[in-house]
């Protein structure tokens, strides 16, 4: 078999229409210690598989088999949404006041404040990762000061 071919598609591999015959059996319920530990893919990719899975949550008062429990975990869903948007909300509103106040944001600038040290040492004939240990900086950092063509 031509492992080219069937990572194009065009061959299906041995065993591919018996594969796609079987019927995949999952279980009547999912339980667990705690909501927080169920992945939410896997209950969304069971329930738009047709299957007719229940949750119980062992800890919590959770069961996704009857409608107070799918109820509640509605209203989970909802005010987790609530809660994330109230986060981005603070979140956008303190990145506003920053850059108000004059605040840099993103990462701050290190191997640009050592270019002329770097163009010094590496005159004097020092390789560029000798150059890089000394002034505590990247390698890649000492390369892009040094690249042609960079007038910083």
């Amino acid at each position: 078999m031509n492992p080219s071919t069937v990572a194009r598609g065009s061959t299906p591999w041995p065993g591919f229409a018996r594969r796609n015959s079987l019927k995949i059996h999952f279980p009547d319920a999912c339980s667990c210690f705690a909501a927080a530990m169920v992945c939410r893919g896997l209950l969304l990719a069971l329930d738009r598989a047709g299957q007719n899975v229940g949750f119980v949550s062992l800890t919590g008062a959770l069961d996704l088999a009857t409608p107070a429990g799918r109820a509640m975990a509605g209203l989970l869903a909802i005010f987790a949404e609530f809660e994330r948007e109230i986060l981005r909300d603070r979140t956008r509103a303190g990145l506003a006041h920053a850059r108000q106040n004059g605040k840099r944001l993103g990462r701050p600038i290190t191997a640009a404040t050592k270019a002329s040290e770097v163009r010094v040492l590496h005159r004097a004939g020092i390789s560029k990762a000798e150059i890089a240990r000394r002034l505590q900086i990247g390698r890649t950092s000492v390369r892009r000061i040094l690249a042609p063509g960079k007038a910083r």
